[in-house]
């Protein structure tokens, strides 16, 4: 792994909306550093003049992927091993709400509709979970070391992962889980259909959404879908907390969306959002809120942070809640959230995008 010292900034190059192509882009967070590691350099947020997205300039390069993209981003193989057969009650309950209304079926039911609904209040991982009915091929794109896939396909889906890390695809191996280690683009999809293809919280990351949405259109079954879960640049904590604002994390996070933007983005691909959901996110804010402090202290100053000479320090703003009230703030700041989250200012959304389909020919 490259040292921190040896990282260069890409060549400065006039900024270029990744959505819309639009030349013309203002500064609207200039000087941002990364608040998660200690990696070195300033980057800014752009804001484009024609379709209003906030975009990273410049944009890390792929040389620079092991320096910003750590091996402790990712968990281990041991770790998810124990975290899926965990004895806790909360996970014994997960277990079994997942095998009875999110695994397959023949056909879907209204009682599973609205007991998933029901859940998926009360656990962020089943809200982050796609249910199986009839069909049940799925692709992780961005799937890390395979935790989702191996809960998955332990409840009956038939499901495969694409992974541009090589640490996280060799714990990901550790699994038994059929991973490609590639990136998107180079990723070799053909003759696949899939009925879903999800990606949970790595769309913000890709530096081409255009392309990456047209290669996963071609690698949809007819009655397939596309699950985005992704930051809501629309919320109110990002307006709250503006350049220390979670969902932004410079440099990793190419660009904010909004609901907007991914249907304007989505229409010219032939493709349309079906449904967007705005969900509570309390983790957001929390590692928001540690942002800031990162900002203000800086990370030589934030208490307990360890500098490591190949990957720089690194706080885990939304590892436990825990640390800094427990399941009582939680609790609090969903109740909280939960009025703008109904307004479609949640701190996350949930995009499920179709195919547009032809207009039908009478004979």
């Amino acid at each position: 792994m490259p040292q921190q010292k040896e990282a260069e900034q890409p060549t400065a190059t006039r900024p270029v909306c990744p959505v819309c192509g639009g030349l013309e882009a203002h500064t609207r967070f200039g000087r941002c550093r990364d608040l998660l590691y200690a990696t070195p350099g300033e980057f800014n947020v752009m804001a484009c003049a024609s379709c209003g997205l906030l975009f990273c300039h410049p944009q890390i390069t792929r040389e620079q992927f092991s320096t910003y993209y750590l091996a402790s981003y990712y968990p281990a193989a041991r770790q998810i091993m124990a975290r899926c057969n965990s004895k806790r009650l909360a996970n014994r309950v997960r277990q079994w709400a997942l095998r009875l209304f999110w695994g397959p079926v023949e056909r879907e039911t209204a009682m599973r509709r609205v007991a998933r609904r029901v859940l998926s209040a009360f656990s962020n991982q089943l809200r982050m979970t796609p249910p199986a009915h009839g069909r049940r091929h799925l692709l992780e794109v961005g799937c890390s070391s395979g935790e989702k896939l191996f809960l998955l396909r332990r409840h009956g889906w038939e499901a495969e992962g694409i992974e541009p890390s090589t640490d996280a695809c060799t714990e990901a191996a550790k699994l038994g889980l059929p991973v490609q280690a590639s990136s998107l683009e180079d990723a070799d999809l053909r003759g696949k259909t899939y009925d879903v293809i999800e990606l949970c919280h790595v769309f913000e990351h890709l530096q081409d959404p255009t392309g990456s949405l047209t290669k996963l259109r071609e690698a949809l079954a007819p009655e397939g879908k596309i699950l985005l879960t992704l930051p809501n640049a629309r919320s109110l904590g990002r307006g709250v907390f503006g350049r220390c604002w979670r969902g932004l994390e410079v440099p990793r996070h190419c660009a904010a969306y909004t609901s907007g933007t991914m249907r304007a983005l989505c229409s010219r691909l032939g493709l349309r959002v079906r449904r967007v959901r705005s969900m509570v996110a309390p983790e957001v804010i929390v590692g928001s809120v540690k942002f800031a402090l990162n900002e203000k202290l800086g990370p030589r100053k934030r208490p307990g942070a360890q500098a490591h000479p190949a990957c720089g320090s690194r706080c885990r703003p939304e590892k436990k809640l825990k640390a800094l009230a427990g399941r009582l703030l939680r609790i609090c700041l969903s109740i909280v959230l939960l009025p703008p989250a109904i307004l479609g200012f949640g701190e996350v959304m949930q995009v499920e995008i179709v195919r547009v389909q032809p207009p039908s020919q009478d004979g």
